[in-house]
Formats: C-alpha cells, structure tokens, sequence
C-alpha cells in the first residue's frame, strides 16, 4: 500500500507529492528544467538576459503545444497564392521581430520549409554574435529566395492543370 501525504497549503501540494514520488517523470522533468533554466537566466549579465529572452520568443514561435512536431501550425489556414505584403522594415529590429516581420510578409511561404535555415541563423546570430543587422539580411534573402521557389512552383502546377 501507497501513502500519501498531502499538505494543507495548496502551494505544497506538488512539492509534497514530488518528494513523496507520486508525480510523473514529465512533471519532475519540467519541474527540474523551470528551476535550471531560472538559475542559469539569473546568472547572466543584462545582454546574455536580453539573449535568452529572444532565443526563448524564437523557440516559442517555433514550438507551441498547438504546432506538430514538423512546426506546422494544427489552426493554421492554408497558405494562399499572393504578392508579399509591404511592411516597413524598423530602424531598429530584433531579429525574431524580423522573423515575425518577414512571416506575416510572406503568408504564403510554408514556414517549416525554412525552420533549419531561420534556426541556424539564429544561432548565428545568439551564440557567434554576428549583428542583428547582417543576420536580418540574410533572413530577408532567405525569405525572398523561398518566395522565388514558391512561385515557380505555383506556376508550374498552374500550368499542369491546363
């Protein structure tokens, strides 16, 4: 037989029941990574913070409970054949507003076609350094570049369907 001890206080609840080994691994697991990743953001000076924190939105836009594994988005309307849109590029940009900037110019672009590319220049740009600026070019070509092929493609088909 099982015994478990359950506080009174309900902020006590999960840490009694997590000492006591009742919870699943998931849960500890969870637990154990907020309290890492909580230690090692305090650790770090302002801009490291100011890293973390724009890595942390990316990752988010990427990996959201209602994304597939694929990080194809389960709500998502299918992408329509269209122009881009113009929006302005800020003075100033991050480059996951970049990113969010770039997506919402493209609505078209199948977006998890570019995730190792969009990833790896944003790895670039958190873990090398490389400026914001630089990293927002090549994204903008990137982009451009995957517009390019999407439109050949929809010509093609167009013409297939003749």
């Amino acid at each position: 037989m099982f015994g478990y001890v359950i506080s009174v206080v309900p902020n006590n609840v999960k840490h009694t029941a997590e000492y006591m080994g009742c919870l699943k691994q998931e849960d500890r697991i969870t637990t154990q990574s907020k309290k890492y990743l909580q230690k090692m953001f305090e650790s770090l000076n302002p801009a490291g913070k100011s890293m973390l924190l724009d890595f942390a939105e990316f990752l988010s836009e990427k990996y959201t409970n209602n994304q597939q594994e694929d990080g194809a988005d389960v709500h998502a309307d299918p992408p329509l054949p269209a122009e881009p849109l113009k929006i302005h590029r800020p003075e100033k940009e991050s480059v996951v507003k970049a990113i969010k900037r770039l997506s919402k110019t493209y609505p078209m672009i199948e977006k998890s076609n570019m995730l190792t590319a969009t990833s790896t220049l944003m790895t670039e740009h958190l873990m090398k350094g490389q400026e914001a600026t630089t990293i927002i070019d090549q994204l903008e070509e990137l982009f451009k570049s995957e517009y390019e092929k999407y439109m050949t493609e929809s010509r093609a088909m167009f013409r297939a369907s003749r």
